[in-house]
């Protein structure tokens, strides 16, 4: 699950407005040093709509946290797709063994 749903952008290096991360999902703490003031800067995103920032080592753990979770997802897909593929030929053996017992008359 993805720390936020929001369109990002990454902060300007000249931003220097007071902004605090807002971290990763499930996180108590920001894991940088965030709490930025006039005049510092620190690598981050933001999302102006959703007043939504994350600095850049939440954001990096944010991205590991996805990768693994698309990886998981496509290892359940992948096996949920050999599983219906297994399903469908024993449904072909079934038919094919149906039709040869009624060919012999049993």
């Amino acid at each position: 699950m993805s720390s936020h749903q929001f369109e990002l952008v990454k902060h300007e290096e000249g931003h220097h407005t007071h902004w605090g991360c807002d971290r990763v999902q499930g996180a108590g703490i920001c894991l940088g040093k965030s709490r930025i003031g006039p005049g510092k800067y620190i690598e981050a995103w933001r999302d102006d709509k959703n007043d939504f920032d994350l600095c850049i080592n939440c954001m990096r753990i944010n991205r590991f946290i996805d990768n693994r979770n698309a990886k998981k997802e496509a290892a359940v897909t992948e096996t949920k797709t050999k599983d219906e593929d297994k399903k469908e030929e024993t449904k072909e053996v079934e038919v094919l063994l149906s039709d040869l017992l009624k060919e012999e008359g049993c």
